[in-house]
């Protein structure tokens, strides 16, 4: 203990010198801690379910090797046939307006097949699950809910039994309560029987995740040769009545986490080299306060000091120091945990895991272990080189080689900097080409508000559905301030919907069945794809979708009058290159199960659905009224001046026509925002870290300098004495300093060339190897030197 009261006395000393250096190390120590805090949440820390490394998610593979979801007869095929999975089992998602609590709530329920609970290992914490004549069309309809809901809606009430839900029109019994915490498929609160639904016959209707569970003793290769052997047959089989050439086995954590594995890959990098800028930093504070302690040492082993004492007091010095750059870089990485959960918007998965524990506490402490011995050992090494006593007589202190080594270490800093803040710039210029992308629509003023019906018997739902909407619009058109009002299924910039092959016809008459429809499909001449979409006579003016030929819907265009359908520019382009395609008769009937051909009469501008960084994708739009299978979640868009005044007036409106519909609302500002969550996420953190490792390698530059200038201050004195003139002296420095910078500068430039490819798979509109970024942030950081 002595050397260590003796080591805070000394420090207690040179309060500056240890501030300086502790917050520069915590500084490191943080954000390492921090980031290992998402790796080990996002990445490391196993699936709350039994033996979640034997879970596994299914697809098929196209003949395009892209994974698809999986067809109701396929599915039953790979059950049925294969030999790897102790449990095989689908599932659908859907939004859902649920009466029966304490108030009518959105939720989102999972469809889910009868090994679902088997396959992922969870049991209910109250009831049970569903039995066998709950699992079969026309069943009693039956529904767990989430431990959430129960508590929220139900009051966490143990006679839940006595409850029902009404669901999709269909009142359900409430047979079980799911244990807390439990959220799988994340965000579910209601869970029903798949079986409720018929089985729909057609292969290339990918409507369904699938998840197994590996049987004892079965490999990930060995399931993945199963499937696919299978998948061949069924291909051979089949042939294009299934688009399923081949079938993935992904494990459930590596799908759950693959788009973001780059991101933190490329954060973690970043940390490493704020890592080690912030040690070199606090190395050329050690040896610069070994010089000044010369006098020290010399008469310490003067007095009969070996070296090894002098370096355990060298090492216990470091030990406070690490020990107190510990603890707050364990405040920083927790203050860092509730940022980065705010940034990240959605950017990330798992984002629940993320949190500092005792684990991360443990890396800390690890980590400032390795780098108190490290630095002391390599420090104690360099101060003591030689004559002690012979060095405190010297009049510039430490030798040559030492204060070579301190230039090597300025330089060091300088090029590890520039990697950083060439990957922050690359990222930055990035993010100002996506914000240059035109979504194809206005955002500015509008609001959607999402509503969800019930659905009852097909055709009886779906026609009420559309008459709903269509009071609806009217009454909104009408509120005071309204500029326009339409709706679609899905809202631009938030993922697709329905997508599939389309065929033109050359008679209304061609198609009477889906057979018709299948043979037709394998025409390339007449065979096309497109995403499918829904859409009112107002949407395409109130979102600012241009009209580019023809005309829109209109309310002429009636239930009982020829279906019409817009299509967009990227989908006339492709399928009709230089002809006109109003006038086209086409069949697209496996969206909606309707036969009923649709006549184009018109081309709109294209919309990025899938977000501003994916490609155009060719989309196809029928009108609300005349398909309305597909309106059972309608978008409601409103234009007026001041959304934050239209959304109480909406929702009293849909109040009024039904009681029993919660809306819910979001601008269009906020889905804009939201497609650019990960970008902005990745390029906040990566530009914090980027700017904290220049500030380090600066202040470096200028330790390093100003102590070079307070040894020489001797040297420069006589200089000035012989004559030489003030600018002279000043050169003199600025010109050591700009070749320490630009030493640093050209390997920082080297690394950052081959590291590049790191953050590639995150950049838009601009190349890894960007030489206008390379150049500039080099000129820029050396004026800053």
């Amino acid at each position: 203990m002595a050397p260590l009261r003796f080591a805070i006395r000394q420090l207690a000393r040179a309060p500056f010198f240890s501030a300086v250096a502790v917050v520069t190390l915590s500084l490191g120590i943080g954000a390492s801690t921090l980031i290992f805090s998402v790796v080990d949440g996002v990445l490391l820390e196993p699936l709350p379910y039994p033996q979640a490394d034997r879970i596994v998610r299914i697809f098929e593979v196209n003949d395009r090797s892209i994974r698809v979801q999986v067809a109701d007869p396929n599915f039953a095929d790979l059950k049925a046939q294969n030999r790897s999975f102790a449990a095989f089992a689908e599932l659908d998602r859907t939004d859902e307006s649920v009466v029966g609590g304490s108030e009518p709530v959105r939720v989102q329920r999972a469809n889910v097949s009868s090994e679902f609970f088997d396959m992922i290992g969870v049991v209910p914490a109250l009831g049970r699950t569903f039995l066998p004549e709950e699992l079969r069309q026309g069943g009693a309809p039956a529904a767990l809910v989430s431990y959430g809901y129960w508590q929220r809606y139900l009051g966490g009430t143990p006679d839940f039994a006595s409850r029902t839900l009404e669901i999709a029109g269909t009142i359900h019994s409430i047979v079980g309560v799911m244990p807390q915490g439990f959220d799988f498929p994340r965000g579910t609160d209601v869970w029903t029987p798949r079986e409720l639904w018929p089985v729909l016959p057609a292969r290339n209707a990918h409507n369904w995740e699938v998840y197994g569970r590996l049987g004892d003793g079965v490999s990930l290769a060995q399931a993945r040769e199963d499937l696919g052997t299978i998948a061949a047959r069924l291909k051979t089989q089949y042939g294009d009545d299934t688009d399923m050439r081949d079938a993935a086995v992904v494990p459930l954590r590596d799908g759950l986490v693959a788009g973001a594995r780059p991101a933190i890959l490329a954060l973690s990098a970043a940390v490493m080299l704020l890592l080690m800028v912030s040690c070199t930093n606090v190395v050329g504070l050690l040896l610069a306060r070994a010089v000044t302690r010369e006098q020290e040492f010399a008469v310490r082993v003067a007095l009969g000091a070996g070296r090894r004492r002098l370096a355990g007091q060298f090492f216990a010095e470091t030990v406070v120091i690490c020990g107190l750059a510990w603890a707050l870089g364990l405040l920083l990485a927790a203050w860092g945990v509730d940022v980065v959960v705010a940034l990240q918007a959605g950017a990330l998965p798992r984002v629940e895991a993320i949190h500092v524990d005792w684990r991360a506490a443990v890396f800390a402490a690890s980590l400032g272990l390795l780098i108190a011995v490290s630095l002391s050992v390599f420090v104690a090494w360099r101060a003591f080189a030689g004559d002690v006593v012979r060095g405190a007589n010297r009049p510039s202190g430490l030798g040559g080689h030492r204060s070579r080594l301190r230039d090597g270490l300025v330089a060091t800093q300088v090029a590890m900097a520039l990697v950083l803040v060439v990957g922050a710039v690359l990222l930055g210029r990035s993010f100002v080409e996506l914000t240059r992308v035109d979504p194809g629509f206005r955002t500015d003023g509008v609001v959607f508000m999402n509503l969800v019906l019930p659905r009852g018997p097909e055709g009886e739902s779906s026609a009420a559905a559309a008459a709903f909407y269509a009071a609806l619009i009217e009454r909104l058109r009408a509120l005071p301030g309204v500029e326009s009002v339409g709706g679609t299924n899905a809202p631009p910039l938030a993922g697709g919907q329905a997508d599939g092959t389309f065929v033109e016809l050359a008679a209304r008459d061609e198609v009477k069945s889906f057979a018709d429809f299948g043979a037709l499909a394998k025409d390339p001449e007449r065979a096309g794809w497109a995403e499918f979409r829904i859409a009112s006579e107002g949407y395409f003016p109130t979102m600012g979708i241009p009209l580019l030929a023809g005309r829109l819907f209109a309310p002429s265009d009636g239930p009982d009058a020829a279906h019409v359908a817009v299509i967009s520019r990227s989908l006339a382009e492709r399928q009709w290159p230089g002809r006109d395609p109003i006038g086209k008769l086409i069949e697209f009937g496996n969206m909606d199960g309707d036969l009923t051909p649709f006549t184009i009469v018109g081309i709109v501008g294209d919309v990025r659905d899938y977000g501003l960084a994916a490609e155009l994708r060719p989309t196809f739009y029928g009108y609300y009224r005349q398909r309305p299978g597909k309106t059972a979640s309608f978008w409601v868009a409103i234009r007026g001046p001041d959304p934050e005044t239209i959304m109480p007036l909406a929702r009293g409106i849909v109040r009024s026509m039904n009681s029993e519909l919660p809306p819910e609302f979001r601008t269009a500002d906020e889905l804009y925002a939201a497609s650019l969550a990960p970008q902005r996420f990745n390029l906040s953190m990566l530009g914090a870290f980027g700017i904290t490792t220049l500030l380090l390698a600066l202040s470096g530059i200028y330790g390093a300098m100003t102590f070079t200038v307070a040894r020489r201050r001797r040297e420069i004195g006589v200089r000035i004495a012989l004559g030489a003139q003030e600018s002279s002296v000043v050169g003199l420095v600025v010109r050591k300093s700009l070749v320490l910078a630009g030493i640093g500068i050209a390997a920082g430039l080297v690394l950052a060339l081959a590291g590049a490819r790191l953050i590639s798979s995150l950049l838009f509109g601009i190349a890894p190897h960007d030489p206008a970024t390379f150049v500039a942030t080099a000129a820029g950081l050396l004026c800053a030197a």
